[in-house]
């Protein structure tokens, strides 16, 4: 079983104070319509920036973005794909032009933040309103039931003051940790290397602590004696043993949800047949998942057999124009009202 910090770095989904969450609507830019490319605030933002560094927004969405967006989600480990596809259709992140690299330094919950918003954004091209349905088997009767959601209302956490980094208090000393980013998911969707660690006892296969070494920013020294003042020697983040990482393990859980921004992974859901409530999971990387170049390709197929243009020129259409074009060839042949 993976641990609670694992589960919770990997993809942040511990309860926390309903007040500390907003919808994601408050997180997205009002009059973003038509062509005009969707963007909002980061619920963390640029690790060194300040508020100005929160912002982002989509580059318009042709079918050129769209077929980049699939390609880039059919290689590599997850947590690469999930960077390279958000750089594909990010015009800019935390106020600079978005690569790889820094979507990548990004913290957890921004680019989950990110991903939703994605999802928001293709749905409004697709013309539609961000409802979505799902099924999902009961926790109490086993039975399955449906339910409709809407993305915009799902919750967001803002990071907390002090992002992107924390403070931990242990008999010991004090420890500095930073928020998880998607460079340390695709540190753990590695295998664990020699640099990960410092010394030879302290390497091993748990992710936990490999994921608690690589947030250590410092660790200072507690006080030697009574009436002594704090020993502001601080030593490198490597150096702490297994125990001591292993003591550290629940308090650096703690600190670094309430710390950290995050989007929620989970909705209540009434089963309308025993009545009882079900925690039912909410993929925020569902955009990301069920983007194919399959369907890109059929759409060029009709269009250019129907109009004889260009792949290029179609890919160059607006997501929403492409649409209606082709809901007009439906319509030509019969196949809607």
């Amino acid at each position: 079983m993976t641990s609670a910090l694992a589960a919770s770095i990997e993809e942040s989904a511990l309860p926390r104070a309903a007040e500390d969450w907003s919808p994601l609507a408050r997180w997205i830019d009002d009059g973003a319509t038509g062509d005009e490319a969707l963007g909002g605030r980061l619920p963390g933002g640029w690790p060194e920036g300040g508020e100005g560094d929160r912002s982002f927004r989509f580059r318009p969405m042709t079918g050129a973005v769209e077929l980049e967006l699939a390609e880039s989600m059919a290689r590599g480990p997850w947590p690469r794909r999930v960077s390279a596809a958000l750089a594909a259709v990010l015009e800019t992140v935390a106020g600079e032009a978005a690569t790889v690299e820094r979507v990548e330094a990004l913290a957890v919950g921004d680019r989950q933040l990110l991903a939703r918003a994605l999802d928001l954004w293709l749905g409004q091209q697709g013309g539609d309103d961000g409802q979505r349905w799902m099924t999902a088997p009961c926790s109490a009767c086993d039975e399955s039931f449906d339910f409709s959601l809407h993305l915009a209302e799902l919750p967001v956490k803002a990071a907390a003051p002090g992002f992107p980094q924390t403070t931990v208090e242990l008999p010991w000393g004090a420890v500095e940790l930073r928020a998880p980013t998607g460079k340390d998911q695709l540190a753990l969707s590695l295998p664990p290397s020699d640099d990960d660690f410092a010394e030879a006892e302290s390497k091993v296969e748990d992710p936990s602590l490999r994921l608690l070494r690589r947030l250590l920013c410092r660790q200072t020294a507690a006080p030697t004696g009574k009436g002594q003042k704090k020993d502001q020697k601080t030593a490198k983040a490597e150096a702490l043993s297994r125990d001591q990482l292993e003591e550290l393990l629940p308090r650096a859980q703690e600190a670094l949800e309430s710390m950290a921004p995050a989007v929620a992974e989970s909705v209540a859901a009434s089963c309308p047949h025993c009545a009882e409530v079900t925690a039912v999971h909410v993929d925020p990387y569902l955009a990301l998942e069920s983007a194919s170049a399959k369907g890109i390709l059929d759409d060029v197929h009709q269009l250019a057999s129907a109009y004889g243009w260009t792949e290029e020129a179609i890919l160059a259409l607006p997501r929403s124009r492409r649409r209606a074009y082709l809901e007009r060839l439906d319509r030509a042949r019969g196949m809607r009202s």
